[in-house]
């Protein structure tokens, strides 16, 4: 994703660096969350921009979802999360938390629940936004996992 001026373009091929594994709505997913941030961190406000470089590829209101999701978790974190794995330049933990929650939220709201709550103070708006989000996805042909395969690690770092 880059930010040029209020523009936000999505592309679904980030992170290169890392090689977790990501599916196409995972990569869409993540790639939403950077675009969120960069504007963020730029000082722009992401809405708009967002929304519409979303609505290219998913529908309005699956775009207008994402926005609920990514401000639920803007407003309940903790901390400023990490997006990219100082290591590797990739997906980082944090990251990687909420896309996999996102795609868990739906079938094991406890496994959400857990890999968000070091991350946000209260998940339960975020997960239940998730499970909208996600099942919008989905219905659109964008998937995402149910990473829930227990005694396995859920992220990759």
């Amino acid at each position: 994703m880059s930010v040029s001026g209020d523009q936000a373009e999505l592309h679904a091929g980030e992170p290169s660096a890392c090689k977790v594994g990501l599916t196409p709505a995972e990569r869409l997913l993540f790639a939403g969350v950077r675009a969120w941030a960069r504007m963020r961190i730029s000082g722009h406000r992401p809405h708009q921009a967002v929304a519409a470089a979303l609505g290219r590829k998913v529908s309005s209101r699956t775009a207008t979802l994402f926005i609920a999701w990514i401000q639920a978790v803007e407003t309940g974190s903790r901390r400023p999360l990490a997006l990219t794995c100082p290591d590797c330049g990739g997906v980082s933990t944090d990251a990687q938390r909420l896309i996999v929650a996102c795609g868990a939220a739906p079938v094991d709201g406890a496994l959400a629940y857990a890999l968000l709550e070091p991350i946000l103070r209260d998940p339960s708006l975020v997960i239940g936004l998730g499970v909208r989000l996600n099942r919008a996805m989905a219905a659109e042909g964008w998937p995402l996992p149910a990473r829930c395969i227990e005694g396995e690690s859920h992220t990759v770092h």
